[in-house]
C-alpha cells in the first residue's frame, strides 16, 4: 500500500480501498488487544501458586544470607553474655 499523495484527486475506489484497510487495520488492533489480554489473564489459582513460589524464594534467599554470615563470622551469633571465664585456681 502507497501512502496518500494528498495534492492528487482520490477517486472513489481509492476511497474505498483506503476505507478497507483502515477497518482491517482496527480489526488486527483490537485482535491483538484482545490476544494480550488474555495471555496477562491469571485465575485465583495461579495466582495463589506464584505468589507461594515467590514468597518461597524470598524465604530461602534470606535463609541463604543468614547462613553465610553464620559461616563468616560463627562468634557473632552467640552472644557474649554466656561466654563463660576460666577460672584460674
Amino acid at each position: 500500500m502507497r501512502p496518500i499523495d494528498w495534492g492528487e484527486p482520490q477517486t472513489a475506489g481509492h476511497r474505498a480501498r483506503q476505507s478497507v484497510c483502515l477497518s482491517i487495520w482496527r480489526e488486527d488492533a483490537a485482535g491483538a488487544a484482545r490476544l494480550s489480554a488474555a495471555r496477562m489473564a491469571i485465575d485465583v489459582d495461579q495466582g495463589f501458586a506464584i505468589a507461594f513460589v515467590v514468597l518461597t524464594c524470598l524465604f530461602l534467599l534470606a535463609v541463604m544470607v543468614r547462613c553465610a554470615k553464620l559461616i563468616i563470622d560463627p562468634y557473632s551469633a552467640i552472644p557474649t553474655s554466656t561466654w563463660e571465664e576460666e577460672q584460674i585456681n
